[in-house]
């Protein structure tokens, strides 16, 4: 039985490998931050000059949220560049300017 307030993920996704706070936090929309079960994708950040293994967090409609932290990014952007797949969801908000997100890795069938 699932606690009052639970909300699935967007679509479905497989089983989180990791899960972690977006940083540098931008509203959206009105200038609120998106509900728990928003779906996000992970992206490479190539603007990011200090940090080369940088990830981007957006909504799956494009909007800029964040990105996270050094020690996530550094541990989940070499799977983003050989190809897999990184989205997630919003688990919940921290109060003030932190959103929680569990992260799933994903490859499509028939991608080497």
């Amino acid at each position: 039985m699932r606690a009052a307030g639970w909300r699935a993920p967007c679509s479905p996704l497989p089983a989180p490998v990791v899960s972690t706070y977006i940083t540098g936090l931008a509203r959206v929309a009105g200038n609120a931050l998106p509900p728990a079960g928003t779906e996000v994708v992970l992206q490479r950040d190539l603007s990011d000059l200090y940090d080369p293994h940088a990830l981007s967090v957006s909504t799956a409609d494009g909007e800029r949220l964040g990105r996270i932290s050094p020690i996530h990014s550094r541990m989940l952007e070499p799977f983003v560049a050989a190809g897999y797949s990184a989205r997630g969801w919003i688990e919940q908000g921290k109060g003030g300017s932190q959103l929680r997100i569990s992260v799933a890795l994903t490859r499509e069938a028939g991608d080497a």
